[in-house]
């Protein structure tokens, strides 16, 4: 966050910084929403929703965004989506230390940017990566304005079952 404890807003001519900036914040808010994204696998079926965070990764990209999906157009090549998210980074095992929630911001020379998001399948699946999102993008483009993106806010499905039922399997 920033000093004030304003999240920054986007600009056309924002830097590289400003955008990280942003998108950490949002990022971290949008965490705290969806905390079971932040937490380990205590077990193959459990989180533990510790709040230790995901990986966050960026990466300067050589050339034009354009470049690369014009590449991708012609050929068919999956060379490009290499370059969004590299499997060193995507291919690690899932364990009890390692983060469920993997996301790379990448920087290119004409200044736009891509960002690639793996979300492990024990925690959640498309639709619930989706959701996520959404919800993290709109926190993005109305930093500070929560009553824009608060129905994206997630509904965990344990909140609407009785508390006897997930204190009593416990």
């Amino acid at each position: 966050h920033n000093p004030d404890g304003k999240t920054p807003k986007l600009r056309a001519n924002t830097t590289t910084t400003t955008i990280s900036n942003l998108l950490e914040c949002s990022l971290s808010e949008a965490l705290s929403k969806y905390y079971p994204f932040a937490g380990r696998l205590i077990s193959a079926s459990r989180v533990d929703c510790s709040d230790q965070g995901v990986d966050f990764f960026e990466a300067r990209i050589g050339c034009k965004l354009s470049e690369i999906l014009e590449k991708s157009l012609v050929k068919g090549d999956e060379y490009s989506a290499h370059l969004f998210a590299p499997r060193s980074i995507w291919n690690k095992v899932i364990d009890q230390d390692s983060s469920l929630v993997r996301v790379q911001l990448n920087h290119f020379d004409c200044g736009g940017i891509a960002i690639a998001v793996s979300v492990s399948h024990r925690l959640g699946d498309a639709a619930t990566l989706c959701s996520f999102l959404c919800y993290w993008a709109n926190l993005s483009r109305h930093s500070g304005d929560h009553q824009k993106s608060s129905h994206f806010r997630p509904h965990f499905a344990y909140e609407l079952l009785p508390s006897s039922y997930y204190h009593d399997s416990v």
